[in-house]
């Protein structure tokens, strides 16, 4: 006969693995309905379920995981960090835990400690192809291109639809100024995903380093379309549209974009260079003014600044400009050849220099790989400083022969005419 004690206590253990086994039951429901909502895109509803999940079970490591996914993707990193700390002490076998703590740790800007976590997912599961693309991000963040393409690359292998890692594959081609590899992997990831904004600004950028302007244009158009507040968009075609020469339009779209933005840097660079093509000089130094205010470590504004300052007959704060536009970045190719048309042709001689105009421009050039009119063209006129015409009329004639623009090629015409008759030019418009 048994006791009756131990028979209240064998029926309260049963109860308690009953109600144990159901919260376990509940917990994989509220997992299963938080994993759905992810993949739909609701994530405050996918929270709550998993919310819900881990108060029933909190030793449920996955959904730790599809938490730290979904606070991921509101760009709330702290939180899914903290979660993905917890699913990796919960189940370090998990690449899922491991990269989404990578993914939180690159958008904190942790880039070394990113890496890490990428490495140790696809070493758990090397076809884990969000891992392998993240992986490409983060190099593409960390500047090491070479290394961000051989990511994308085993993310494409695993899955040769992978939109993400085309455009990732794209964006490292392109910082490595191989652009149409660049365009033909952005035009790849726009079959798959034809309704990315990024995907088609970042081709566009692409079109405007091979000078297809009209194909940029319908590129940012494109972005715009799909994102009528892409605030870069519409930076980006403003500045297609200078390169078209057509600065009302130019103009126009800067103004779009610091709507959207008013302490939008660029966009004021943007619209101060085609108030300098027209002429409106006090209005272009306006927005370069306001352009280094937003941004001080923006070169590019500092260049047009100066060169604001050369035409209004401003040399010294025209100089300090290039100067700090190099002290920002030593290898900026602009201003190299900036400072070397202000030190071979300014008219006033205390700021000229051959010696110093040569190694600029020499320098420019080198930097830009020869690709521009203009950096042959101010090769021409350091030559033609240092009283070598032999050289200024060669590279004068090969900057006519590059340049696109027929009015560019009329002032190239006239400044090989000078080097022809022994004079150098002095005018320092440019």
């Amino acid at each position: 006969m048994s006791h009756p004690l131990r028979s209240v206590f064998l029926a309260v253990a049963a109860c308690l693995i009953d109600c144990a086994w159901l919260a376990a039951q509940d917990a994989q429901t509220f997992y299963d309905q938080g994993y759905e909502w992810n993949a739909k895109g609701d994530y405050d509803r996918a929270i709550a379920d998993l919310n819900e999940a881990l108060r029933l079970n909190p030793y449920h490591a996955r959904a730790y995981v599809e938490r730290s996914f979904a606070y991921n993707m509101k760009g709330e990193y702290e939180q899914a960090l903290a979660d993905a700390e917890q699913a990796v002490r919960l189940d370090p076998g998990n690449d899922a835990a491991f990269n989404n703590r990578g993914f939180a740790r690159l958008e904190k800007g942790e880039y070394d400690q990113a890496i890490v976590d990428f490495n140790q997912a696809v070493r758990i599961n090397a076809a884990d192809i969000a891992a392998h693309n993240n992986l490409a991000n983060a190099w593409n963040y960390k500047g090491d291109y070479d290394k961000a393409i051989a990511s994308a690359d085993n993310a494409l292998r695993f899955n040769p639809r992978y939109a993400d890692a085309y455009g990732n594959r794209a964006y490292a081609w392109s910082k490595k100024g191989n652009y149409d590899r660049a365009i033909a992997d952005y035009t790849q990831a726009l079959r798959l995903k034809p309704n990315s904004a990024y995907d088609h600004n970042e081709r566009g950028f692409a079109w405007m380093q091979k000078e297809a302007f009209d194909r940029a244009i319908e590129d940012f158009s494109e972005a715009l379309r799909i994102d009528p507040k892409y605030t870069i968009a519409y930076s980006n075609r403003s500045w297609a549209w200078e390169s078209k020469g057509d600065y009302d339009k130019a103009i126009s779209d800067a103004d779009e974009a610091l709507k959207l933005n008013p302490e939008f840097s660029l966009a004021y660079n943007n619209r101060g260079f085609a108030w300098l093509e027209k002429g409106e000089l006090d209005k272009a130094l306006a927005d370069f003014d306001r352009a280094v205010q937003t941004d001080d470590k923006n070169g590019l504004a500092y260049i047009n600044r100066g060169v604001t300052h050369r035409r209004r007959g401003e040399y010294a704060p025209a100089l300090a400009d290039y100067q700090q536009a190099l002290a920002i970045d030593p290898q900026n190719a602009s201003a190299h050849q900036a400072l070397a048309w202000l030190q071979a042709t300014c008219p006033d001689e205390q700021f000229r220099d051959g010696k110093a105009a040569f190694a600029s421009a020499t320098q420019a050039y080198r930097l830009a790989s020869g690709r521009y009119a203009s950096h042959y063209d101010t090769l021409a006129a350091a030559y033609a400083e240092n009283g070598d015409f032999t050289h200024a009329r060669e590279w004068e004639v090969k900057a006519i022969a590059r340049e696109k623009s027929e009015k560019k090629k009329g002032q190239y015409t006239a400044r090989l005419e000078l080097y022809r008759q022994q004079q150098p030019y002095r005018n320092g418009e440019k």
